[in-house]
């Protein structure tokens, strides 16, 4: 067991079951990235902040802001860790997303990551001005320091729709930096490759942070209340383990909805169905129904299904306004 993953206390057992103990390889052919918007690929060095006369005139005359949490919908790598172990907890993708320095997004194979990816996927018509990335986990564990310990990235290619650019890390000097890319585009996925790593004490590559400024795009739902079902619209996400506390809080559940304003409304709830305790939500509309179960099931491999059915919650976990 790694001593460096103890920092995740977060995400329990509950989690572990819902993501299961076999690890999901997502194979992948496009790693070999192909310019189609008749451009050089850029190559972006600098840390942040980068001075104000680098930024093109077009992201200068829009207002970006930090949209990370609005705008992920959900996020997928080519391999993540997912120990079945609650000292050694999962290290999924959406960590690198939730900005919170301490979590990350760890990589699960034999190599040392090189060629090894993890990509957001956007809210539709997202318009991107730049992305701060980070190339490793520059938190400790209590006395484990994860930055020297851990692999982290040397060069780092930034996909977007249509472009694409490489970034460079220093690993004696850019422990905390955040390299700015700037792209200025509406984007449907932003996908982040390891071309060179270096190699820590352990060969987990990881990132703990990235943060995207821009534009946030449509709503996934109209923002109607179409008819739905007469008994009420259930979405189950998860069944907890008989070893989850009874107060447990679901953090990657929270971690998923939080900040999304397209799912105002949602009540995420414990019931139980069929003598059985189980965790999901109570949704207002078929729309918001289906996204949550999309995002649930891309997020976790997990198998969330929706329902028209009357539960009664046994406890309310997260109510959004």
């Amino acid at each position: 067991m790694n001593q460096r993953r103890i920092v995740s206390l977060a995400v329990t057992v509950a989690i572990l079951g819902m993501l299961g103990a076999c690890k999901k390889k997502i194979e992948d052919d496009d790693l070999a990235v192909r310019r189609t918007d008749n451009a050089p690929s850029t190559v972006a060095t600098s840390n942040v902040p980068t001075p104000a006369a680098s930024v093109p005139v077009a992201a200068a005359e829009r207002e970006v802001t930090d949209i990370t949490l609005e705008a992920v919908v959900s996020a997928r790598a080519s391999s993540f860790h997912q120990d079945a172990d609650p000292f050694n907890p999962p290290h999924p993708p959406i960590h690198a997303f939730d900005q919170n320095p301490n979590t990350a997004w760890n990589h699960e194979s034999p190599t040392d990551g090189t060629g090894e990816w993890l990509e957001a996927r956007l809210k539709p018509n997202t318009f991107v001005g730049y992305v701060e990335v980070s190339g490793g986990w520059a938190a400790m564990s209590g006395r484990v320091d994860l930055w020297s310990s851990n692999s982290s990235f040397r060069v780092m290619r930034v996909n977007w729709d249509g472009g694409s650019a490489l970034v460079k890390f220093d690993r004696k000097a850019d422990r905390g930096n955040k390299k700015r890319v700037d792209i200025n585009k509406v984007t449907t996925t932003l996908r982040f490759t390891a071309v060179e790593v270096d190699t820590g004490k352990w060969k987990d590559l990881c990132v703990d942070d990235i943060n995207i400024y821009g534009e946030a795009g449509e709503s996934l739902c109209p923002r109607t209340l179409e008819p739905s079902c007469p008994s009420g619209l259930f979405v189950q996400m998860a069944m907890p383990l008989a070893m989850t506390p009874a107060t447990y809080d679901y953090p990657l559940a929270q971690l998923m909805l939080r900040g999304k304003k397209d799912f105002s409304g949602i009540k995420l709830i414990e019931t139980r169905r069929n003598g059985k305790r189980v965790m999901g939500a109570l949704v207002p509309n078929r729309c918001i129904a289906l996204k949550l179960v999309e995002i649930t099931n891309e997020n976790w491999h997990a198998n969330a299904q929706s329902m028209c059915e009357a539960v009664v919650p046994t406890r309310v976990v997260l109510e959004l306004p």
